[in-house]
């Protein structure tokens, strides 16, 4: 859930001191605001696509190097496998894939799939752990989740243990409805508040303090390892695709760049309207690696967006067919690595 960055935090402080440590906990907006992935330090598989039993632990930065048809491809998927399973139906995550067959180790609809995960987090300046198991079934051609069950270490002390926590690919509507007891709009109403305000949403909180523990306090670690998971981004560059004509020239408020940078003409044209201070930083780390390119600048014409580039040696701007797919690949790059949030884990698979 989103919470406005211009609620008066001071009001809001005295609002949680007045009432229980649950609502305390519940309410922990600062710290899930304040949240940064460190690393990914372990992955385990098991029967997923061709990773039949595998693990890796990650530093800061990884490497997966490897014949082809080795299973890198795979191991990236696995990553965005797992953030799927904190926004989609259990059933549509399959079918994106071509169904359980498909995805299980050898076509087999008797094997299990495991995924067990491990993030270090960093809440307010202090390093937590969070491992996270899911075992998933397709037999009789139901796929569901037959086991599964989150972590949370602060060093070597466990600070909290759910089991069966039901999760993955469901994301269960009492979670949901519990954070809307307290909708984002509630929160803006801080900045106009009324005593007719102040009133309904004490009675709001004093109904959450109705609510079990255990499920409040499932409820905060679901915002913190969904949060976890939503910060995972991966990326296949190809540059010929990059060089089509983007046929969309409507800049969203919204707008980001896509899995396969396929859209890099328009994000491009975004930043130079709207964020010119970064746009043109992109230009000079690019200009600073091929010292040939002297501008680029993402054009409309007609219907479309196309991303120009002007050779210092020439005295006019080349359409991206005549520009290599090297300078393009390293474009994207660049472009994905300055807009990205800074507690952001991403990966490149290259073609």
């Amino acid at each position: 859930m989103h919470y406005s960055k211009n609620i008066d935090s001071l009001l809001l402080n005295a609002l949680i001191n007045t009432y229980s440590e649950t609502i305390k906990t519940f309410l922990l907006i600062q710290d899930i605001i304040l949240i940064k992935i460190q690393m990914i330090r372990k992955l385990k598989v098991k029967n997923f696509k061709s990773l039949k039993d595998f693990e890796v632990e990650f530093g800061k930065f990884n490497v997966l190097i490897g014949r082809n048809n080795s299973g890198k491809s795979n191991i990236i998927d696995v990553l965005s496998f797992l953030g799927e399973g904190f926004r989609d139906p259990i059933e549509k995550i399959f079918i994106r894939r071509g169904g359980y067959k498909e995805v299980v180790f050898g076509g087999n609809e008797e094997n299990d799939i495991e995924v067990e995960a491990e993030f270090e987090l960093n809440v307010r300046k202090t390093n937590f752990l969070f491992e996270y198991y899911v075992k998933i079934s397709g037999k009789y051609d139901v796929i569901k989740v037959v086991e599964e069950k989150v972590t949370i270490k602060k060093g070597n002390v466990l600070i909290n243990e759910i089991p069966d926590p039901e999760w993955f690919g469901e994301m269960p509507s009492k979670f949901s409805d519990i954070f809307q007891q307290i909708s984002t709009k509630a929160f803006e109403g801080f900045m106009n508040r009324t005593k007719e305000f102040n009133e309904k949403l004490k009675n709001e909180i004093e109904q959450l303090k109705k609510l079990p523990e255990t499920v409040m306090e499932n409820s905060v670690s679901v915002l913190l390892f969904a949060r976890t998971l939503c910060q995972i981004y991966t990326y296949q560059i190809i540059p010929q695709n990059i060089k089509l004509q983007y046929p969309e020239t409507f800049i969203d408020k919204y707008l980001a760049l896509d899995k396969k940078c396929e859209n890099l003409a328009l994000f491009l044209l975004k930043l130079s309207q709207q964020d010119k201070k970064r746009f043109e930083r992109i230009k000079g780390l690019l200009s600073g690696v091929v010292d040939d390119i002297e501008d680029i600048s993402p054009t409309v014409e007609g219907k479309h967006v196309y991303l120009k580039v002007k050779d210092k040696n020439f005295d006019k701007y080349f359409y991206p067919e005549s520009v290599s797919d090297g300078t393009i690949s390293l474009l994207s790059h660049i472009t994905i690595m300055e807009t990205a949030k800074k507690d952001a884990v991403i990966c490149f698979e290259e073609p």
